[in-house]
């Protein structure tokens, strides 16, 4: 079963911040806020992601690289 983890995405910064749950924190990238949630969840998967592909924007329901 998936777990929902939300984050926010400031395009100013280009920052990713998670405020609570799995992976809290300020990341520089959207892929350093993907590999920590993955981590925490499980550590034992390979944490190489692509930021961009594992966000999914709420207002749209597309893919973080939308508003790229």
């Amino acid at each position: 079963m998936g777990r929902r983890t939300n984050a926010y995405y400031d395009p100013s910064s280009r920052t990713v911040t998670i405020p609570s749950g799995p992976g809290r924190g300020e990341y520089e990238t959207p892929s350093g806020a993907a590999v920590a949630v993955v981590r925490a969840l499980n550590p034992h998967v390979n944490p190489n992601l692509n930021g961009w592909s594992f966000w999914t924007v709420t207002a749209t329901g597309q893919l973080l690289q939308s508003i790229r």
